[in-house]
């Protein structure tokens, strides 16, 4: 299992047609709970072991990029579990460097993000079927 400082990624769908571009909001379903092969691995992320609450405020980044502040283009300001998985609204900065990504998410041409997070010991995870 890897380290606590790791960082792992998520595909997140974004809601069709859900963002607003009077309030700069969409909504995402950040996970589904769905095994994710990792090659060695299968990483399981349960979403009962989850505190959506504590996923509100935090950034939306840029591709990941932790090492700068420029990398913050929004924050997600709602979380709940739904019959799809954990769903969030997030918003978007109100600036000239993430326009680009509001541009694209009003046309429909992101169809979904990526979510990060940070493993934690007990998360489960299996050798995929035939290790």
């Amino acid at each position: 299992m890897s380290p606590m400082h790791d960082i792992f990624t998520r595909s997140a769908a974004v809601r069709a047609n859900s963002y607003d571009p009077k309030t700069r909001t969409f909504r995402a379903i950040a996970s589904t709970g769905a095994d994710v092969n990792r090659g060695s691995y299968v990483e399981r992320l349960p979403l009962d072991a989850i505190d959506v609450a504590s996923m509100v405020g935090k950034p939306l980044i840029d591709s990941h990029a932790t090492n700068s502040v420029t990398a913050a283009g929004g924050k997600i300001l709602s979380a709940e579990r739904t019959a799809d998985g954990i769903e969030v609204t997030a918003q978007l900065l109100d600036t000239p460097d993430v326009a680009p990504f509001a541009a694209r998410l009003e046309a429909g041409l992101i169809p979904g993000v990526s979510i990060g997070y940070r493993g934690r010991l007990g998360t489960a995870v299996t050798p995929p079927s035939g290790m």
